[in-house]
């Protein structure tokens, strides 16, 4: 569960499903609870964070609106904390406003999330966002992770060996013919080239959570 950033201000429609559109492109067809792709798990519903039944003057607040998957929407239902829940910490994290993960939890080495607040526990219990399937594909994710981390990691190493013999050629202490220093150039281009490609795909390299 990520934090997302609003960004569109829709015209105002009469029922809330007319903002479908929006809150797929605005949540980038992810599940904002458990952070699930569309292509991942293909039924997705338009949630309301504040249940309508209790809440029925932001039923189609478009503020209000969140884009989810069917199962965490099937959790979540019309369920709402109680003043004194709420006083204790006892909360969903909305997901425009706060990110689950850090603060309020970990991803353990198994896929399985880790409370580390009330309120983390709160959202994970009442979600269900520790539910089998998720936690594989969790794992899933954390293994796609972990071996990009180990190719960024294989990459930045080949090219600083590329660097320590360039500078050794080109301070004069090693003497290579003209064509294998233009290879190694090439190389070092090619392997930067593939770093960039890998840091695109997958985004800022994070070391994964391992578990105590």
């Amino acid at each position: 569960m990520q934090r997302f950033y609003r960004r569109l201000s829709p015209p105002r429609a009469a029922r809330y499903n007319e903002y479908r559109a929006f809150l797929r492109y605005e949540f980038r067809f992810l599940c904002s609870y458990c952070g699930i792709h569309e292509d991942e798990y293909g039924v997705f519903e338009v949630d309301h964070f504040r249940p309508q039944a209790r809440f029925p003057q932001l039923e189609s607040d478009y503020a209000n609106l969140y884009y989810s998957c069917r199962r965490c929407n099937n959790y979540k239902r019309d369920f709402w904390p109680s003043a004194e829940d709420e006083a204790a910490g006892l909360k969903f994290i909305d997901p425009c406003q706060e990110d689950l993960l850090g603060v309020h939890a970990e991803v353990l080495a198994c896929g399985a999330l880790r409370a580390k607040t009330p309120a983390g526990d709160f959202t994970i219990g009442h979600l269900g966002l520790n539910r089998s399937a998720l936690a594989r594909w969790r794992r899933k994710r954390r293994e796609q992770i972990q071996r990009h981390y180990e190719a960024v990691a294989g990459f930045k190493e080949t090219l600083t060996s590329f660097d320590e013999v360039l500078r050794e050629v080109e301070g004069g202490r090693a003497k290579l013919p003209a064509e294998l220093v233009a290879r190694l150039r090439r190389s070092r281009a090619d392997c930067e080239i593939q770093l960039e490609e890998v840091l695109q795909h997958f985004g800022p390299v994070q070391k994964p959570i391992d578990e105590d």
